[in-house]
């Protein structure tokens, strides 16, 4: 639809992480904090967001964010010598269980409602029942929604005041092209823009 998206903020991000926590669906909360710290489209967390992509061993401090939207993935580093970047994204993966390839996985529920130790990827319309049924218990307004997390993210970076290079080395998105070329391999912006962005939220909400 051509209507504005518009940002969640982050203590609707906490309400609802807790919430779908409480509701025993944590990957549904791990979803949401994913499109917020990671800026990774919802779709993109549901649909491909692998467990090999976090922490491999080629990778051990890395996090492996896709934008196949536009074709600019990267792997961002999850800590410095200060520490992590993404607290309450590690914690809730850890939460998570491992039953698929995928990270987003439901277990298949026959029609007596009994489990059947059979997991399969989330569809898009189940993912979205469940992220509106968390929502509204959790007293969210109706235009909070997994997208609507991904521009408070966004919405985060600006405010945090972080220079247009920083900021787009961690959305990825592909504006000012040609400075993109050299901005998307560095490890020293993506540590700084983190630090900076984690320094400003504990600042605000403490």
């Amino acid at each position: 639809s051509g209507e504005e998206t518009i940002p969640a903020t982050y203590d609707q991000l906490l309400a609802f992480e807790a919430k779908a926590v409480e509701m025993n669906f944590p990957v549904v909360a791990f979803a949401a904090r994913a499109a917020w710290d990671l800026l990774q489209r919802p779709t993109e967390v549901r649909e491909r967001f692998a467990w090999s992509h976090y922490r491999p061993p080629d990778h051990p401090n890395s996090i492996f964010v896709g934008f196949t939207k536009n074709n600019n993935p990267i792997w961002k580093p999850l800590s410095d010598e200060y520490g992590p970047f993404y607290p309450e994204l590690e914690a809730l993966l850890a939460i998570v269980p491992r039953r698929a390839t995928l990270v987003c996985a439901h277990e298949v529920i026959r029609g007596n409602q009994k489990p059947t130790g059979i997991f399969k990827p989330y569809e898009g319309r189940l993912f979205s029942e469940r992220v509106r049924k968390i929502a509204d218990a959790a007293g969210l307004p109706k235009h909070v929604t997994l997208a609507a997390f991904r521009h408070g993210g966004l919405t985060e970076l600006g405010d945090a005041g972080l220079p247009d290079t920083m900021a787009q080395a961690l959305s990825r998105h592909r504006q000012r092209s040609t400075l993109d070329r050299y901005i998307h391999r560095t490890d020293f912006q993506l540590r700084t823009a983190s630090r900076i962005r984690l320094a400003h939220r504990r600042e605000n909400h403490a």
